[in-house]
C-alpha cells in the first residue's frame, strides 16, 4: 500500500512538471473566482463586480498573472464593495490593508495569498486548516498576514450582518459609523482570540518542524493541531465566547492535522530508519550531520517482446504492430533479404559442425600419438636391459 502511494506521489510529481503551466493557471483561476464569488456572494454592494461574467473575467486575468495578482485584485474588488456601501467602512478595511503592508510586506515580501485564503476559508467554515498548513510550508514571519486575514474575515461578516446600519443613507452619521466598527473591533473577543491563537499556531508548527528529530514534522502536525483546539476551547470557555461553534472547531483541527500529513507525505516523506549521523570539521568549526535519506520509488516501464523464428508470425512488442508494406517491390525484397539470411545462418551451422569434426579428428590423432611414443619408449627401455643382461 506504501510503495503504491510512493509511485502515485511520483506520477503526481511528474504530471506536475509535465504540466506545471497549465496546473498553476488553472489553481489561481480557482481561487481567485472563488475569492470574487465570496466576496459577491457576502457583500455584493456593487454591482458590476458582483456579475459572474466579470467575475470569470477577472479570475481570468488573475490566472495569467502571479500570485500576487489575486490578492490585489481581491482587494480591489473588497474595496470597491464597501466603498458602495459607506465610506467609513471602505477607509477602515483600506487602513488594515495598509497597516498589514507596512508591518509585513515591506520587510518580507511574498506569500500575500495568505491574505486571500483565510477569509476564503471563513466563508467554507473551515479556517481552522490554515494556521497548520501556513506553519508546514512558510516561514514564522506568515503568521501576519494569517492575523490580519482573521481581522479582514471579522469585518466582513460583521458588515454583512449589520448593512442597514452602516448604509450612507442610514439614521448614523459618519463619525457615528467609524465609532460602530472602531467599538466593535475593539469588543470582538472571538475575533481577537482566533487572531491569536493563528499566529501562535504558525510559529509553534515552523518551530516543531525546524528541529532534527525523528518525525519533527508529524509531531508539529499533531502539537499544532492539538494546541489550537485547546486554546480556542479554553478560550471561549474564558472569555464566555457564545458565537463560536465547538464542533467546528474540533472538525476543522481535525482537518488540519489531516491535510498536514498529506502535506508531509507529499513534501517530506522521508525514510528515519536509515538516518546516518556524521561529523567533520574545518579549520574554524566542528560539524555535526544528520542526512536522512528520502523515499523514493519509481515505476518501471516494462517492455516485453516476443521474437518468433517462422515466418508468418508477427512479433509482439508493446509499443504496437510492427508497420506493413502493400507494395510487391519491397515485399519482394523483404523475403529475398529473409532468404540471404536464412542461408547464412545454414552455412554458418554447417562451418561449425565442420569445425567441431576436425577437432575430434585432432584430438583422436594427438591420443593415438601419445600412445604409440609410450610404446616406441617402453620398447626402447626394454631392449636397453637385455643389451645390459648380456654383457
Amino acid at each position: 500500500m506504501i510503495v503504491k502511494a510512493l509511485v502515485l506521489r511520483e506520477q503526481l510529481r511528474s504530471f506536475y512538471g509535465k504540466y506545471s503551466r497549465y496546473i498553476d493557471f488553472a489553481v489561481r483561476f480557482a481561487v481567485a473566482f472563488a475569492a470574487f464569488f465570496a466576496l459577491g456572494k457576502s457583500l455584493g454592494f456593487l454591482k458590476i463586480l458582483a456579475n459572474p461574467l466579470v467575475e470569470i473575467l477577472l479570475a481570468v486575468l488573475c490566472g495569467l498573472l502571479p500570485w500576487s495578482s489575486v490578492s490585489f485584485f481581491s482587494g480591489a474588488v473588497l474595496l470597491g464593495h464597501l466603498a458602495a456601501l459607506s465610506p467609513e467602512v471602505c477607509v477602515t478595511a483600506a487602513g488594515i490593508l495598509l497597516l498589514m503592508f507596512c508591518a509585513y510586506y515591506v520587510f518580507m515580501p511574498g506569500n500575500s495569498i495568505i491574505l486571500v485564503l483565510v477569509p476564503l476559508l471563513f466563508a467554507l467554515r473551515i479556517p481552522y486548516v490554515m494556521p497548520v498548513c501556513v506553519g508546514l510550508l512558510c516561514g514564522p514571519l506568515s503568521a501576519v498576514p494569517v492575523g490580519f486575514g482573521v481581522l479582514l474575515s471579522y469585518l466582513i461578516r460583521y458588515v454583512h450582518a449589520n448593512v442597514a446600519l452602516l448604509r450612507a443613507d442610514s439614521d448614523l452619521g459618519t463619525l457615528q459609523r467609524f465609532i460602530q466598527i472602531i467599538t466593535y473591533l475593539r469588543d470582538a473577543k472571538a475575533m481577537w482570540l482566533t487572531a491569536a491563537v493563528f499566529v501562535l499556531v504558525v510559529i509553534m508548527v515552523w518551530t516543531i518542524r525546524r528541529q532534527s528529530f525523528s518525525h519533527a514534522w508529524r509531531v508539529a502536525i499533531f502539537v499544532g493541531g492539538a494546541f489550537c483546539a485547546a486554546a480556542m476551547l479554553g478560550g471561549i470557555y474564558a472569555l464566555r465566547i457564545n458565537s463560536v461553534s465547538v464542533g467546528w472547531i474540533i472538525g476543522g483541527c481535525i482537518l488540519a492535522v489531516l491535510l498536514g500529513l498529506l502535506l508531509e507525505f507529499l513534501l517530506f516523506a522521508v525514510d528515519y530508519t536509515r538516518a546516518e549521523y556524521t561529523q567533520f570539521e574545518d579549520d574554524t568549526y566542528y560539524y555535526y550531520v544528520k542526512a536522512v535519506p528520502k523515499y523514493a520509488v519509481q515505476k518501471a516501464d516494462v517492455t516485453v517482446k516476443k521474437i518468433t523464428g517462422r515466418r508468418g508470425e508477427k512479433d509482439e512488442d508493446t509499443a504496437g504492430p510492427a508497420p506493413q508494406t502493400d507494395i510487391p517491390e519491397a515485399k519482394a525484397f523483404e523475403e529475398d533479404v529473409f532468404e540471404g539470411k536464412t542461408a547464412d545462418l545454414v552455412k554458418t551451422q554447417q562451418a561449425v559442425k565442420e569445425l567441431s569434426r576436425e577437432e575430434a579428428l585432432a584430438k583422436s590423432l594427438e591420443s593415438k600419438i601419445e600412445r604409440e611414443l609410450e610404446d616406441i619408449f617402453v620398447e626402447s627401455v626394454s631392449g636397453t636391459r637385455e643389451i645390459g643382461g648380456e654383457k
